[in-house]
């Protein structure tokens, strides 16, 4: 498995140094085209790396980038643009990460593509030689950033087809093996329907229903009331794409560790249904 990992991670990034040190060739030299493929490559990486600290490898690869376009000379008010705008890039993952780390704030990070069009704008305005006429130019920009946004949508999608999502642990109820009676068949689909969707109703039902006589009602309130309480926490529609995705598994473990706490908790009152035999 480990090995397996390592070749999936060596070639997403031979497989982006490449596209993007192309990408580089066709407006500048090759040391200077082959650094900008590097940092895209090391950019690209972030998906490997853990939480939060990925946010460091996208800052990193954003500054090779823009590193790799100032060195390259040229007279083009477009290398002033784009090595500003990648600066600016770099510098929002850094803050974004010394933010979450330092003082568990994420408002850069959840509004990252608002910030991001931000730099771009101003970018483009700092870069433009005709002041007057910039303004017309902005939407040839913000057409430019939807065409690239859209390309990056679509390289993340097969990305995650070719790769495929993580799987999931077992989650630690007993009897989750498929079987032929009705209580095992319901088990399974509430437990999926909570974890997978997070829909909560199909799971409170069950447990309401297969609770111990003997139980108070007093205590299966508290037993439940973690998982009736539960909301998925919100996600800023500035959100970039692989926020949004790595939120959804978040949020998965988080209710897979809810129907932990919750088998825990009935079985201190001695379990419910047939998980008692």
């Amino acid at each position: 498995m480990t090995k397996l990992r390592i070749s999936d991670e060596l070639r997403s990034f031979a497989s982006n140094m490449f596209t993007w040190s192309v990408l580089g060739f066709m407006s500048m030299d090759f040391h200077t085209g082959l650094l900008f493929g590097a940092g895209a490559a090391v950019a690209g990486t972030a998906k490997y790396v853990e939480r939060y600290r990925d946010l460091l490898a996208r800052s990193l690869g954003f500054a090779i980038m823009s590193l790799a376009i100032f060195l390259f000379r040229s007279d083009s008010w477009f290398r002033l643009f784009a090595v500003s705008f990648l600066a600016w890039v770099a510098i929002v993952y850094l803050i974004a990460y010394v933010l979450r780390v330092r003082y568990e704030n994420d408002f850069l990070e959840r509004n990252f593509l608002g910030v991001a069009a931000v730099g771009a704008i101003s970018s483009f305005m700092l870069a433009y030689p005709s002041r007057g006429s910039s303004f017309v130019l902005v939407s040839y920009l913000f057409t430019s950033l939807a065409v690239l946004y859209l390309v990056y949508l679509v390289s993340s999608y097969v990305s995650s087809k070719r790769t495929g999502r993580r799987k999931m642990g077992l989650l630690p109820l007993p009897d989750l093996e498929p079987r032929k009676d009705t209580y095992s068949r319901d088990l399974g689909r509430v437990v999926r329907a909570f974890v997978e969707k997070g829909d909560r109703a199909p799971l409170l039902v069950f447990i309401i229903r297969n609770s111990p006589k003997r139980l108070y009602d007093s205590h299966l309130e508290e037993i439940i009331r973690p998982v009736a309480n539960y909301r998925e926490s919100p996600v800023s529609p500035l959100a970039p794409p692989w926020l949004v995705e790595k939120k959804a598994e978040e949020e998965k473990e988080r209710r897979a560790l809810l129907v932990q706490e919750l088998v825990k908790r009935l079985e201190t009152h001695g379990g419910i249904g047939k998980w008692n035999g």
